[in-house]
């Protein structure tokens, strides 16, 4: 599993590769999410049309990062395309509480204009 990211003039976009399960690296990723989203004042969309795999341990990183954003007043994103990931963030419900986009350029557009969400998880 990797992670890169990447400046945009609409913010920030996190790429995610692999699998976002336990023993995958995932909590090296919620610590790097963390210290980025601490150092950041960008909108940041996490683009995850890449990852073949979630589970519980990547969703809890998600939902970490999302109410850690929320906190210090950055709009976050998903990006989620139309795959597994879509499947179980829609079957947790979580476009309730993270704002969710099919696509990139979906998420880039609308993270641009919406506010901080203020629903919690």
């Amino acid at each position: 599993m990797t992670a890169t990211t990447r400046k945009t003039n609409q913010g920030t976009i996190v790429e995610v590769r692999g699998a976002l399960t336990i023993g995958d690296g995932t909590l090296a990723v919620g610590d790097a999410m963390d210290r980025f989203i601490a150092s950041c004042d960008d909108r940041i969309l996490i683009d995850l049309s890449e990852v073949s795999a979630l589970d519980s341990a990547g969703v809890r990183v998600l939902v970490q990062s999302a109410l850690r954003a929320r906190d210090a007043g950055v709009p976050l994103g998903l990006v989620t395309g139309g795959g597994r990931v879509r499947r179980v963030l829609d079957t947790l419900n979580l476009q309730a509480c993270i704002p969710t986009y099919e696509n990139l350029a979906a998420g880039l557009e609308c993270l641009a204009t919406e506010p901080v969400p203020c629903a919690t998880c």
